[in-house]
């Protein structure tokens, strides 16, 4: 039996392992969008303090170019969206895999405790008939 508890608890630690890692993986992705949609809040602040011209072609480009930087930082904040429910899921199923994985390793523990105690008390039963015999040889 303590070979299918030792099979279950490697397979939970593997789950713990892959869930752990797709995390992390995951995190890196959304601090990586982060940083993406960061630096187009700085560029779009920079565009907007952009002193403007009174040529009306200037002003048409700054203003298409404007549009196409906000459109790209929507679509951005999007997927940064996205990574955050990812990851948010993802650290749920760590958060489980590591329950799991805790409460086959308790199990595996109090098995081990109460083989121990059993060990203890056989032990017990033997010293106490060889007690029993020996103040029988001289008592009795």
């Amino acid at each position: 039996m303590s070979g299918i508890i030792q099979a279950v608890q490697k397979l939970r630690d593997l789950r713990k392992k892959e869930a752990r890692l797709s995390f992390l993986s995951a995190e890196q992705e959304m601090l990586a969008q982060k940083k993406t949609v960061t630096e187009l809040n700085e560029l779009a602040r920079k565009a907007r303090q952009v002193a403007v011209e009174d040529d009306a072609g200037w002003i048409a480009h700054r203003h298409s170019w404007s549009l196409q930087l906000e459109l790209r930082r929507r679509t951005e904040m999007a997927t940064l969206s996205e990574h955050q429910k990812t990851t948010e899921h993802l650290r749920t199923v760590l958060e489980v895999a590591r329950r799991d994985a805790g409460v086959i390793e308790r199990y595996s523990e109090l098995k081990d405790e109460r083989a121990q105690v059993d060990e203890k008390r056989r032990e017990a039963k033997v010293n106490d008939g060889i007690g029993t015999q020996q103040w029988w040889r001289q008592c009795g």
